[in-house]
């Protein structure tokens, strides 16, 4: 089938008397202009109003085939229907992105978190929440909540970081947090036609600032782990776990014994309890074992959260999000109190994890940090390490490419 770029033609026109047929004037394939009064067997039906129906419908197939460019002689009905569909569908598909693009701002953002959501991820359903009640709260209160999906810009978005910065004293960190978030959900709704661009995409995420938390000493370690080992034996245990194992929060709330395999001394988790979205597997150090040895471990069925309903092992709830936090605030202010901890400024119960990571890749290596934490990617695991200010290894470096000199004069 040849199709031309510029078809020369006239309406086709039904006409009925003695005899029916269509009749127009179209270019042939040789490029010559023709006069055209195919019948297409219309005078076989004997009905007149269906011959007359068939007729202005051939009418109609003819013109829209001449439309698109192609040549009379190669005209097929059957492509015609093809391609008319087609185009109707394609019409409803605009039309419908058109109306998509059009719902307001807040409805849009509840859809993006619908969609969103992963009924295996709670914390990040919820982190995801967090951020569009926040936005939602900012576009109602400077008038922006009737506005179309459309029209969100990246001026809008730089004017809620700066009211979210100025207004709540947030670091930059947190401030690249949001975008991360927001430029996630704008992605989900460019996806399903609600959004002809993500406003987001091409905004510079903030210069990062240097971390308000910090690693615990070896002294400030020691003491505190044994107290807790002491008087909270709870905390000490989710302490360990977040420091040896590099377990997050979140994971750790929803550990159970089965977790934890006592002849291997590894913890497992699957998939859909990891930020990741992958299986790991975190060893268990040799001088941490001996703790996991007692008979708590063996205590409980291996379905139990182990750190449940009030921080202790529960069959179906586990512990609130801010429990293990707000015990282990307590713990470091009466240590502070007692005059034990000189600082506990930037000490955080995360802090272990920090700590940890720093031990291990300045010890080990930077590849069992990553391996141990479960990380997607080397430059997650980077981002927990804290440098000093001077290390000290530097100087017992071996500079073997350097040989006998003079000594400086």
């Amino acid at each position: 089938m040849k199709k031309k770029f510029c078809s020369s033609y006239s309406f086709p026109v039904y006409k009925s008397g003695y005899r029916s047929f269509i009749e127009f004037w179209a270019t042939d394939s040789n490029g010559e202009k023709k006069r055209f009064r195919p019948t297409f067997d219309l005078n076989r039906i004997h009905n007149m109003p269906d011959r007359h129906e068939r007729g202005r419908d051939l009418c109609k197939k003819l013109r829209f085939w001449l439309e698109q460019g192609f040549y009379f002689e190669d005209f097929n009905e059957l492509e015609v229907i093809h391609l008319i569909k087609k185009q109707e569908q394609k019409q409803a598909k605009a039309k419908n992105k058109t109306e998509k693009q059009l719902i307001t701002v807040l409805d849009a953002l509840e859809i993006g978190l619908r969609l969103k959501h992963n009924p295996e991820k709670t914390s990040t359903n919820n982190s995801y929440a967090s951020h569009v009640r926040r936005f939602t709260i900012f576009l109602k209160k400077y008038g922006y909540s009737e506005l179309s999906i459309s029209n969100i810009d990246q001026e809008i978005i730089y004017e809620y970081l700066d009211y979210y910065k100025l207004n709540r004293g947030v670091r930059n960190n947190t401030i690249n947090n949001i975008i991360t978030h927001l430029k996630s959900i704008f992605y989900s709704l460019k996806s399903r036609g609600y959004l002809k661009e993500n406003p987001i995409v091409g905004m510079k995420k903030y210069k990062q600032e240097e971390k308000i938390r910090r690693n615990f000493t070896e002294e400030e370690a020691s003491l505190i782990l044994r107290t807790v080992y002491e008087e909270d034996i709870m905390l000490f245990y989710s302490i360990i776990l977040i420091y040896a194992c590099l377990l997050r929060p979140c994971e750790l709330r929803r550990l159970r014994f089965r977790d934890i395999n006592l002849n291997k001394f590894v913890v497992s988790l699957d998939g859909k309890r990891t930020k990741s979205g992958h299986s790991r597997t975190a060893a268990i150090p040799t001088e941490l074992q001996p703790y996991f040895e007692a008979g708590f471990w063996k205590e409980y069925p291996e379905h139990y959260f182990i750190f449940g309903n009030n921080v202790e092992p529960h069959p179906e709830k586990p512990c609130g999000k801010s429990s293990l936090y707000r015990r282990h605030e307590k713990l470091l202010k009466q240590l502070h109190k007692k005059g034990l901890l000189k600082s506990i400024q930037g000490l955080h119960y995360y802090s272990w994890k920090d700590t940890g990571i720093t031990q291990i890749i300045d010890t080990i290596g930077l590849v069992v940090a990553y391996d141990q934490a479960g990380h997607k990617d080397i430059k997650d695991t980077m981002k927990y390490r804290h440098a000093t200010r001077v290390n000290e290894k530097v100087r017992d470096w071996n500079f073997g490419a350097i040989v006998e000199l003079k000594e400086p004069s």
